[in-house]
């Protein structure tokens, strides 16, 4: 089981106990923070059996970082993906936690796609 994942010699989580534990974590912060995350998400295969899903509309937003042109955003590829299975691409000028970076321009990113 992986230990540790790097990217560009860069380590990016720690695997702990089966959970992956992002380099930015640090002990003891106090809420909003990140959380470890299952391992087994990243490894597990799920199976999408109702033919009904295709029909719910989906959204992908992809969040750039200020001053990041989106062709270079490390989640461009998933929003990519969205974009050829037909699902609506949003793109909001924040890092990769909106929720925590720029909540009150997140929210209303999702009220308009819900009108929409």
């Amino acid at each position: 089981m992986l230990s540790i994942l790097k990217i560009n010699n860069e380590v990016l989580f720690r695997n702990v106990n089966g959970y992956l534990i992002p380099s930015w974590v640090q002990g003891g912060q106090k809420p909003p923070k990140d959380v470890p995350h299952p391992y087994k998400t990243y490894t597990d295969t799920i199976f999408l059996k109702n033919p009904l899903r295709i029909k719910l509309p989906t959204t992908y937003i992809l969040t750039v970082d200020k001053g990041k042109e989106p062709k270079n955003d490390d989640f461009v590829f998933h929003a990519e993906r969205a974009k050829e299975k037909g699902w609506n691409i949003l793109r909001l000028e924040a890092d990769h936690n909106p929720q925590w970076s720029s909540p009150e321009q997140f929210v209303k990113l999702l009220q308009e796609d819900i009108k929409n």
